[in-house]
C-alpha cells in the first residue's frame, strides 16, 4: 500500500534510522502495534554507511518501504573514513526497486566546494537509475548554491546543520531562502531537503520539501514521547530509567492530576497506555512515528516570510 499519497501538500519529514539495527520492528511492547505504526510511517531515510552492506535490504523490500538514501557522508567524515564512489554507485543501481532519491557523496569541510561539485558530477556520468542530488552546506560559499540553481537541479539537499547553533542557522537560511531559494510569495523556488532538522521552529519557517529527523527515535530513546499539551509540544518522560522521571512538568508520573488525565485520554484514543511506555521502547517509537504523521498533515507545506537579512 502506497502511504505517500495522503501526505503529497505537507512537507515530507523522513524518520531517519528507521532500518539501521531494525529498531522499530522491536517486540518490545505490543508487536502488532509496533509494526503498524512503523509500516504505515510514510517517509524513511537510511545512511549508506549503516545499510550499505545490503543486511536491510530484504526487511525494507518486505515492508514495501521507498528509502531516501543519504551518502552517509557526514558519519564517514566523523569516523575519518573516505566514501567509494563506485561502491556506492553499485548499492544504488542494486537497490534501486526500493530507494526513491539518493544524495551526492558531498566533502565535508571549509573550502572543499569544488570537490562536492565533482563527485556530483562522476556520479551523474555513470548514468545511474537513481536522480542523485547536490549538497549545499552551512558555511559553503554561496556561488556553489547558485551554481546548481542555474545548472537546473530541481531538488538540492541542505547540510552541515547539525553542529550549528539555531541562532547562527535562522540567520544563515533566512539569507539563502531570502536570496536564493524563496520565490516571492514564500514557496520554494525549487525543491530543498534539510538534512538533519530536528528544530521545529527551523522546519515551520521555511518551505522545506523534506527534512529528515531522529527525533522520533532519540526522544523514546531517552524515555520519552513527544506530544501537545495545553497547545505546546513536550517531551514527556514515562521510563524509570529517563533522567526525567522525577522532575516536575517533565515527567508524566509527576504531572498534575488533571493533566495527567488528560494525557492518558489522548494515550487511550491511539491505542497506548502509559504503563506500555514506561516499559517498552518499542511502544515509544511507535508513538513518536504516529506523532510525526499527524505533525506533517498540521503544518502541511510552509511557506517563508521574507526576513530583514542581516547575514552579509
Amino acid at each position: 500500500m502506497n502511504h505517500t499519497e495522503d501526505f503529497n501538500d505537507c512537507i515530507k519529514i523522513y524518520a531517519a534510522a528507521r532500518y539501521n539495527g531494525h529498531r522499530a520492528d522491536s517486540q518490545s511492547g505490543n508487536p502488532m502495534q509496533i509494526a503498524a505504526a512503523a509500516e504505515s510511517y510514510p517517509f524513511h531515510l537510511e545512511s549508506y554507511h549503516y545499510i550499505g552492506k545490503g543486511q536491510c535490504d530484504e526487511v525494507i523490500r518486505r515492508n514495501g518501504h521507498k528509502i531516501f538514501m543519504d551518502s552517509g557522508a557526514f558519519s564517514m567524515f566523523t569516523l575519518g573514513i573516505k566514501v567509494d564512489l563506485d561502491k556506492y554507485a553499485r548499492y544504488l543501481i542494486a537497490a534501486q526497486d526500493f530507494i526513491e532519491i539518493a544524495s551526492n557523496v558531498d566533502a565535508i569541510g571549509k573550502g572543499l566546494e569544488a570537490e562536492s561539485y565533482a563527485n556530483q558530477k562522476y556520479l551523474e556520468s555513470l548514468k545511474l537509475p537513481i536522480q542523485v542530488c547536490p549538497v549545499h552546506h552551512a558555511r559553503d560559499r554561496d556561488e556553489w548554491l547558485v551554481r546548481y540553481l542555474d545548472e537546473g537541479y530541481d531538488y538540492i539537499f541542505i547540510g552541515g546543520m547539525v553542529p550549528e547553533a539555531t541562532p547562527y542557522l535562522i540567520e544563515w537560511l533566512d539569507h539563502i531562502f531570502d536570496k536564493y531559494l524563496a520565490n516571492p510569495d514564500g514557496s520554494a523556488r525549487v525543491k530543498v531537503h534539510g538534512f538533519g532538522l530536528t528544530t521545529f521552529e527551523l522546519m515551520e519557517r521555511y518551505p522545506w520539501y523534506s527534512v529528515d529527523s531522529t527525533s522520533w527515535v532519540m526522544i523514546s530513546m531517552f524515555g520519552s514521547c513527544i506530544m501537545d499539551i495545553g497547545g505546546k509540544r513536550r517531551a514527556i518522560s514515562f521510563s524509570e530509567k529517563s533522567p526525567n522521571v522525577k522532575t516536575e512538568d517533565k515527567s508524566f508520573w509527576s504531572l498534575d492530576s488533571v493533566t495527567q488525565k488528560y494525557v492518558t485520554d489522548l494515550l487511550h484514543a491511539e491505542g497506548f497506555k502509559p504503563e506500555d511506555l514506561a516499559t517498552n521502547y518499542g511502544m515509544r517509537d511507535a508513538w513518536n512515528l504516529r506523532y510525526f504523521k499527524h505533525y506533517m498533515k498540521k503544518i502541511g507545506r510552509p511557506t517563508y516570510m521574507r526576513a530583514a537579512v542581516t547575514f552579509f
